[in-house]
């Protein structure tokens, strides 16, 4: 059993609770009450549950923490089974004791359940301390004071500024007011962060003879009762495709990503993300046919960016250059599954200001003899270390005219079925951009991963040329051989390892990792255009599913892993475009 192994459990509010199986945090995001607040603000309330059992005059505590070299207590060590899905249950054995810890959430409401079970001996006393952080996520809580704390009838209310939480169980509680100094998360250290943090105890829930335990933790006007909230938890993770071969739980966990009108990019740290989104639609939605779903998080794009130049974020300071084109990339996927061609007549004029925008150009971003020009940080490759990109592409980036091409394709699509009649020379337009893409971008058996100025850099943004709907290209196989650098069972390498940029380890500092996360650092994301790419191409499906099987397989897909240690996940644990393009790929090309 992997004791530092991360588990997560999510409602569809985007509201969480993670740690590691030992219950030790490792991170600043770690925690069992984790508020989603807008489009990207989290605030960590409920820390952790500091437990402890008294058996024949004898403590237990099965609690673990890091307090820098010190681990206190060490609850691991009664740890003997361990399960994650559908809900996180954790067993420990002390003696003659068994517990069963079930953490879960209402699915529809933010209300968390933590649960206690005393299949066997009922201990003489069992006694629960929350641990409370009142923060932001990422930061650090180096003054756990001004927690208040009130008591409305079986009911207690935490509160600092704008910050509440509420529980039951107040007849058991004791009130002492106790703060917990220097916790210890080593992810933080490892990455320069802060790292040391205090947590408040308001007091503590002593019970005595109690065979089961729960505690429902929620804000203001939340009422659930804890059968029903599992009951609809566990119908919320269960598969969607019974009939395929994608996992039970890959299918159960790609429900995270879903809230509302948007779709968050990734956990623990990442909101809800403009391109992460647009190509997460088609895997997470389109697919199971929540075509409702998917209708709400375009008209959602449409209000919030009625101009067409679509932002990373609500909010956020950059125009990426794909996001509007993947905005329409994303149209054209839900016309094709839905055939809503009202709604598509009501988006029509939307597109066209998106195209409309390229052509006249905005932020930097501009046609240029009919392929279209960015500036440096602009595509998905974005990463930067004191304000200087890694990974500048700027020029002419393959993926960007691969999607600029689809997109004129599409609305040429559009056009025809709503009966418009579209401009003079549409296909004119589109042959040529075809013609350039081509003069362009490729050279023999190699394409460019940029054009003017060239960068030959093999990366795998060619795939795009292959994978779209409309596609500027036909047969990947005659770039198969400079591809094969890039491709491994758990996805595509962001660089070729020849090159001399090539880092193999994403580890260290916030520019260190930065450097390593689009220079060879391996995406399972893209294994989503290779597919397409591959079966377009004609390469066995048996072959490609056999060799994506492991990563399939796995408990958590997430964010990215090492250049050549593809065991060893890093970034977020788990990310929603890794799912989509999975799950896409495999129902569209692998059935």
């Amino acid at each position: 059993m992997k004791l530092l192994k991360e588990w997560i459990v999510v409602n569809r509010n985007g509201y969480f609770s993670s740690s590691t199986v030992s219950q030790a945090h490792t991170r600043s995001y770690h925690g069992l009450y984790v508020t989603f607040e807008g489009d990207q603000t989290r605030n960590v309330l409920l820390s952790k549950m500091w437990e402890s059992i008294t058996l024949d005059r004898r403590e237990y505590n099965i609690d673990t923490n890091y307090f820098d070299d010190v681990v206190h207590p060490e609850g691991y060590r009664y740890i003997f089974e361990y399960e994650d899905y559908p809900v996180p249950l954790f067993k420990y054995r002390m003696g003659e004791i068994i517990i069963e810890k079930e953490i879960l959430w209402d699915p529809n409401h933010n209300v968390l359940y933590i649960k206690y079970a005393f299949p066997e001996r009922i201990p003489d006393r069992f006694s629960v301390n929350p641990l409370l952080a009142f923060r932001k996520a990422g930061s650090m809580n180096t003054d756990a004071n001004g927690i208040s704390v009130s008591r409305n009838n079986e009911s207690l209310s935490f509160q600092r500024g704008g910050m509440k939480l509420s529980v039951n169980n107040a007849n058991y509680f004791v009130e002492n007011g106790v703060i917990y100094r220097n916790f210890t998360y080593g992810e933080e250290k490892e990455r320069g962060y802060g790292y040391r943090e205090d947590l408040f105890s308001p007091g503590s829930f002593i019970f005595k003879g109690e065979r089961e335990i729960i505690f429902k933790f929620y804000q203001e006007g939340e009422k659930a009762e804890f059968q029903k909230s599992k009951n609809a938890f566990i119908k919320f993770t269960s598969p969607t495709f019974k009939d395929s071969e994608i996992p039970e739980r890959m299918q159960g966990i790609s429900n995270f990503f879903i809230t509302g009108e948007n779709i968050i990019a990734g956990y623990h740290w990442f909101g809800a993300w403009s391109r992460d989104a647009l190509i997460s639609i088609p895997g997470l939605l389109l697919v199971r046919g929540r075509f409702d779903d998917a209708k709400k998080v375009l008209s959602r794009f449409m209000k919030i960016y009625p101009d067409g130049k679509i932002k990373n974020y609500e909010g956020g300071d950059i125009y990426p250059a794909d996001s509007p084109l993947l905005f329409v990339y994303a149209l054209k996927k839900y016309m094709d599954y839905s055939n809503d061609l009202p709604f598509i007549r009501s988006s029509i004029n939307y597109v066209d200001t998106i195209m409309n925008n390229y052509i006249d150009g905005f932020d930097g971003i501009k046609m240029e003899d009919a392929l279209i020009s960015v500036p440096p940080g602009t595509t998905w490759m974005d990463a930067r270390c004191d304000g200087t990109f890694i990974t500048p592409r700027n020029g002419k980036p393959v993926e960007i005219n691969a999607l600029w091409f689809n997109a004129l394709s599409s609305m040429k699509e559009f056009y025809f079925k709503l009966n418009i009649k579209p401009p003079e020379s549409y296909d004119d337009v589109i042959a040529k951009v075809r013609t350039k893409f081509m003069e362009k971008f490729v050279e023999g058996n190699r394409i460019k991963d940029v054009a003017d100025p060239d960068d030959p850099s093999v990366r795998p943004n060619m795939l795009f040329a292959f994978s779209l709907p409309y596609p500027v290209m036909s047969n990947i196989r005659p770039f198969l051989e400079g591809l094969k650098e890039l491709v491994t069972p758990y996805g595509i390498r962001t660089l070729s390892p020849s090159d001399r940029n090539f880092v193999s380890v994403y580890e260290g500092d916030q520019c260190s990792r930065d450097r390593a996360y689009h220079n060879g650092t391996i995406w399972p994301w893209l294994i989503g255009p290779y597919i397409t790419s591959a079966v377009r191409s004609g390469i066995r499906k048996d072959y490609l599913r056999n060799y994506f099987k492991d990563l399939m397989s796995r408990n958590y897909i997430p964010e990215i892993f090492d250049g050549f240690i593809p065991d060893d996940p890093k970034g977020c644990i788990i990310q929603a475009w890794s799912y989509a393009e999975l799950i896409r790929a495999y129902i569209e090309d692998l059935r």
